[in-house]
């Protein structure tokens, strides 16, 4: 028997319930982990709540980062074996394969071994964030050297990892914060520079930007909505391109 958090109604926090349940052994082709850290996502809240993309039939799992110990591996799955520190690219499906228990299963395609430099909750974390900007930046605008990528929400996970893949790209980027707290973070991975939104100081800050003369793209959440009220404060932007996280 192992614990798992499962929902059995949608809503908030408090309908999360622990619970203990048998978990089999792994199919085929997968790996069976005891975990040692989990991330806690947006996406697990939307589907707790009944807003997410995939409805789950309850009671259901949930969860999609995990990192910790393989427990046993499956047949005709090569490379793992029990005793091995591993941490998992996030799914396509939660509720076929939730993360937030004791023992989880997933894909061995899926299951990675990482650096001991990393600890286990950093393990667990990586992968959502970086590769979300990775795909954005690197297989969907093919992101060049010398490019400007404007990263709203730049001291978020998704837009750290953002402005460190910039970085390795060659591009410039530029780090859109709210406060100096904020700013910190973005300024010891950019060493770029940074506007402050209730500054207003979007124009004056693109115009100083070392990228400025190039193409760019904007990295947003909502990139319909919010590049598009960034363009109104900054003419001089109008070759930017939206890219949404």
């Amino acid at each position: 028997m192992a614990r798992v958090v499962r929902i059995h109604q949608h809503g908030g926090p408090e309908v999360l319930r622990i619970e203990e349940v048998e978990v089999p052994p792994p199919a085929p082709g997968e790996v069976r982990i005891r975990l040692r850290a989990l991330g806690l996502n947006r996406a697990d809240a939307l589907l707790r709540a009944g807003t997410y993309i995939e409805p789950p039939a309850l009671p259901s799992g949930l969860g999609l980062e995990a990192a910790g110990i393989v427990d046993a591996v499956g047949a005709g799955v090569d490379g793992f074996a029990p005793g091995d520190a591993v941490s998992v690219v996030p799914p396509v499906s939660m509720v076929r394969w939730p993360a937030y228990g004791e023992l989880v299963t997933f894909p061995a395609a899926l299951v990675v071994r990482h650096p001991p430099s990393l600890s286990w909750e950093a393990a667990a974390a990586l992968w959502m964030p970086y590769l979300t900007a990775y795909g954005a930046l690197i297989d969907i605008a093919r992101l060049r050297k010398g490019e400007f990528v404007v990263v709203t929400a730049a001291s978020s996970s998704v837009g750290l990892a953002a402005i460190q893949i910039a970085n390795l790209a060659g591009a410039v980027p530029i780090a859109v914060t709210r406060t100096d707290t904020k700013r910190r973070p973005c300024w010891r991975t950019a060493r770029r520079t940074w506007w402050h939104r209730r500054r207003k100081t979007w124009p004056c800050g693109y115009r100083r930007s070392p990228g400025r003369k190039g193409s760019g793209w904007c990295w947003t959440r909502s990139a319909a909505r919010s590049s598009n009220r960034w363009r109104r404060r900054c003419p001089a932007a109008a070759s930017c391109s939206n890219m949404a996280a």
